[in-house]
């Protein structure tokens, strides 16, 4: 099943506002436009495309996988940052982002396939998540995961950071340029072949 709504992005809604105050200025009955209410909106995501079903290989600008919901992305580019919110499932296989990924009390996350994250991958207090052959241009941090949290044979430019997981942690084959951190993990961390450009407190082994 495919559901997918697409809400007016930024520029589309400035430029339909902009409109509306052209027309009151020409002397046609409009509605009232707030701008305050407008960038209300903008800041609170409202006007972001939703997903709760699939997508394949198309452009999409900043998307949120409502509470609840399951979305899964394939070979899809989107603009802007991916959030998933509690309870969502979110599923990547190959997509491309230019912003962020962010996940908090998601029931799971996969991020696999060679997806591209130009920015940050921040995922807590959720359930399983896999991230796996990844290229990420920032820092990917897991945290307070009560789920298995699998980080396997990733790229990462940034640092990995990866505390107080409590559903098992493995860490494998991943190449980072900067730091690997962990901390607090029961289980402790997993895995091995991971290269870093320094390794701390539960991860000096792995």
């Amino acid at each position: 099943m495919h559901v997918f709504s697409h809400a007016p992005t930024r520029r589309a809604t400035l430029a339909a506002a902009a409109l509306t105050l052209g027309a009151a200025g020409c002397g046609e009955q409009t509605t009232s436009f707030d701008p305050v209410a407008l960038e209300t909106q903008l800041a609170s995501g409202d006007l972001d495309d939703r997903c709760a079903g699939a997508l394949g290989g198309e452009s999409v600008d900043a998307v949120v996988v409502p509470e609840g919901s399951t979305c899964t992305l394939t070979a899809t580019r989107v603009q802007g940052d991916i959030r998933v919110e509690p309870g969502a499932t979110f599923t990547a296989d190959g997509i491309w982002v230019e912003g962020n990924v962010q996940a908090q009390g998601q029931a799971a996350i996969s991020l696999l396939g060679g997806s591209v994250v130009r920015g940050d991958v921040q995922i807590q207090q959720g359930g399983d998540t896999h991230v796996e052959g990844a290229v990420i241009g920032g820092n990917l941090q897991v945290q307070q995961n009560t789920g298995h949290v699998h980080l396997s044979a990733n790229r990462v430019d940034g640092h990995v950071q990866a505390n107080q997981n409590l559903g098992g942690l493995v860490i494998e084959d991943n190449q980072i340029a900067k730091e690997l951190q962990c901390e607090g993990n029961d289980p402790p961390p997993t895995g091995g072949g991971n290269v870093a450009d320094d390794k701390k407190k539960q991860c000096e082994e792995v």
